[in-house]
């Protein structure tokens, strides 16, 4: 399963086995680019993208795009998108989760990366951004935890 995005950025979906063996309608959307041939994770890119906010600003623009698609076209199927830890001090970010149409949000879990953010606004001795979080989960997401500096799930 593949989707394009117009930046020629595209998301393969990598399905998600159940411990128990059984098989899942669960994909995680990998992002990708063709590089010399090979789909490869464009990390600078991506590094740039969470850190420059005009830059990102373009990205969430294209996500508005592909993610509602994503959903639309794959009835059967939930998607687990990963979400970095710096997107949650960027408005964007929340106005991108807003416009998906809320019969679709049940399908898609956000999942938060390990990497910490660059800049944030939430209070020193708070881990992870309460307010943020909370803002994401009352728009009817799932929030799950990617390897959160533990390296497990």
């Amino acid at each position: 399963m593949t989707d394009k995005v117009q930046s020629k950025l595209y998301f393969q979906g990598q399905q998600i086995i159940a411990l128990e063996g059984k098989t899942s309608k669960e994909y995680e959307l990998l992002m990708r680019r063709d590089i010399d041939g090979v789909a490869r994770f464009p990390y600078q890119e991506f590094i740039t993208t969470m850190t420059d906010h005009d830059q990102h600003k373009q990205y969430v623009t294209e996500l508005a795009v592909i993610l509602p698609k994503v959903l639309s076209h794959n009835p059967n199927y939930t998607f687990s998108f990963n979400l970095d830890y710096q997107e949650l001090f960027y408005e964007e970010t929340f106005t991108l989760f807003e416009q998906i149409d809320p019969a679709l949000r049940s399908r898609l879990k956000l999942e938060l990366t390990e990497r910490l953010p660059l800049n944030r606004t939430n209070a020193y001795d708070e881990f992870l951004p309460k307010v943020q979080l909370e803002r994401l989960s009352a728009l009817g997401y799932q929030l799950v935890l990617d390897d959160f500096l533990a390296g497990v799930n």
